[in-house]
């Protein structure tokens, strides 16, 4: 009797929890988070968060909102892809406001502002900086795995940018690939020492914010994703996306997503399908012009 009494109660409890608690522990979410002309991505799977990048200089607070409202007070992992102030300018600013695990970058400096900025609250807060190179694994949760493909630990690039740290996530049958700002010759090496299956991703969130330096036609044949997601701001002085870049991702058939036409952009995958969509919206998804 006890026993039937206690099960009638726990499922009571259950069914009155809120949506979003019981929803979405089994959802990996990949919030694309509107920072313009910058990148910064949350990865949330139930009661865990990451943070790769956090915006520019100022964007801090957005990031830091962003969180707030989301209701996350502590991140697991936070990986700066590479230390260009479009990608860690804001960093500082979120490690000051939360309680951070454990941060993560690609073993190469670079004497900015920014750079001494999150080195200096790091030492502040007693946070060993890791070094971000191939080989390392994340797991944020039951199958949701995190693995950083590139840079490996003896690659030299001319191109700053082909330093930063290029993560896979996959969840159950479905996976993101997320390139920071990754160019041409990092793709070619990935293509030539990566395995096909790790570079195979549903989600490609476009290298170097849709320039040309990046998203080659083989490489777009090997990773054949679904969807592209583009990090960029509204009228920025590059002119990015390129406009033969969004050919390209149209003559694959592949739906493109852009931060400065939609804003942030949320995708929710249940390990089976991803789901995209604003805070208030589904995103039908459509090729680009």
């Amino acid at each position: 009797m006890k026993f039937i009494r206690f099960l009638f109660i726990s499922l009571l409890i259950l069914l009155l929890m809120p949506y979003d608690v019981t929803a979405k522990s089994n959802v990996v979410e990949v919030h694309f988070i509107d920072v313009g002309q910058a990148d910064s991505i949350l990865i949330t799977y139930g009661e865990k968060a990451m943070l790769v990048d956090a915006g520019d200089n100022g964007d801090g607070e957005t990031v830091s909102n962003y969180l707030k409202k989301l209701g996350i007070r502590q991140l697991e992992y936070i990986v700066a892809t590479h230390p260009h102030h479009d990608h860690i300018g804001g960093m500082d600013d979120v490690i000051e406001k939360f309680d951070v695990k454990t941060v993560m970058m690609p073993d190469v400096s670079y004497p900015t502002v920014h750079y001494k900025s999150l080195l200096k609250v790091l030492k502040k807060k007693d946070i060993t900086l890791e070094k971000a190179q191939k080989g390392m694994k994340i797991k944020l949760g039951y199958q949701v795995n995190i693995q950083v493909i590139s840079p490996s630990k003896e690659a030299e690039y001319e191109d700053f940018n082909d330093y930063s740290a290029v993560l896979r996530l996959s969840h159950k049958e479905k996976s993101f690939l997320l390139m920071g700002d990754a160019g041409v010759e990092v793709e070619k090496q990935m293509l030539a020492k990566v395995k096909r299956k790790q570079l195979k991703s549903d989600v490609l969130k476009m290298g170097h914010h849709g320039a040309s330096s990046a998203t080659s036609e083989t490489f777009l044949k090997a990773v054949t994703p679904g969807t592209a997601v583009i990090s960029v701001g509204k009228n920025n002085r590059y002119d990015f996306p390129d406009k033969d870049v969004i050919q390209r991702l149209n003559d694959h058939h592949i739906s493109v997503l852009r931060t400065d036409e939609i804003g942030t952009i949320i995708a929710t995958s249940d390990g089976e399908n991803i789901v995209f969509h604003t805070d208030n919206n589904l995103i039908s998804h459509k090729k680009d012009k």
